[in-house]
């Protein structure tokens, strides 16, 4: 039976990291260009004995524009998906996307591959899944394209993980979840994250809290002027910081990020980024 623990790192893979997926389909042309005239539903799940469902599946449709073409859906689908990634255990399930592969993933994986759909199968695993590594501190991006890439995937991701890790309070006993959904009894704030200039950012994406409930976005918030911005000086020293190479106080004090507004919630926001992404990464 999986762990309170496992459940929580299930929840938030699914409903922070695998909508990032349309980042990669939407913004890398190599990846767009595999997906274009696809037309499929690509399910990921675990049900262990006792247990409820967990997992999401992908909806290709090529009647859409190729950068839009898939949508990312909670649950399980309701028919027969073209391709069904199976795992007897939310852990192993978990284990592919944080990088913890052993042996009854990788069986998971080729039972997969082996019920048909070969073609499709490899561009959803080496297009999309190994695209999700990316994010991972381990990926060391080369190109300007993947440096930029690797730092818009992350702040989608933890932006939109902030906001999930909350709403995750409705519904586990987790006393860390409790501490942090007090926290969030704010009167209506916005935290603003953008890299490169104010007026034309590199990669924007923001968290709406309000009264204990949140909401994440992308792009900038118009309706209220920002609580607190993390301003990026760019795309060099967004991955310093959301990649931990450098700690955040030293990041300030080189100039990496610049923080407006309340140094007191930011500093606590940016602990609470910190263990979010320590239990995806």
């Amino acid at each position: 039976m999986a762990t309170q623990n496992e459940k929580i790192q299930a929840e938030l893979i699914l409903r922070s990291i695998f909508p990032v997926m349309k980042v990669l389909v939407a913004d890398d042309p190599k990846v767009t260009e595999a997906f274009k005239g696809v037309d499929a539903v690509v399910q990921v799940g675990a049900a262990e004995q006792g247990e409820d469902y967990f997992g999401a599946y992908l909806v290709f449709d090529s009647s859409k524009e190729p950068t839009q073409c898939l949508a990312v859906k909670q649950g399980k689908y309701d028919g027969e998906p073209t391709i069904n990634f199976e795992f007897k255990t939310i852990k192993d399930m978990c284990g592919m996307f944080t990088g913890a592969m052993n042996g009854a993933i990788i069986g998971a994986i080729l039972k997969t591959l082996f019920k048909g759909h070969a073609g499709l199968f490899l561009k959803v695993v080496t297009k999309l899944f190994l695209g999700l590594t990316k994010m991972l501190p381990s990926f060391n991006p080369k190109t300007d394209a993947d440096k930029k890439m690797k730092l818009k995937l992350s702040l989608y991701m933890v932006s939109s993980a902030l906001s999930v890790y909350n709403k995750l309070a409705d519904k586990y006993d987790d006393p860390q979840i409790k501490e942090y959904r007090a926290w969030m009894q704010q009167p209506k704030r916005v935290y603003q994250f953008i890299v490169g200039p104010e007026e034309n950012p590199d990669v924007a994406c923001y968290l709406m809290v309000q009264a204990g409930q949140s909401k994440c976005g992308r792009g900038i918030y118009e309706r209220r002027r920002p609580f607190v911005t993390f301003h990026f000086r760019d795309v060099e020293g967004g991955l310093a910081v959301v990649g931990g190479t450098v700690p955040f106080v030293e990041s300030a004090e080189r100039g990496y990020i610049t923080m407006i507004g309340s140094p007191e919630y930011s500093a606590v926001l940016n602990d609470y980024m910190s263990r979010i992404q320590a239990i995806l990464l």
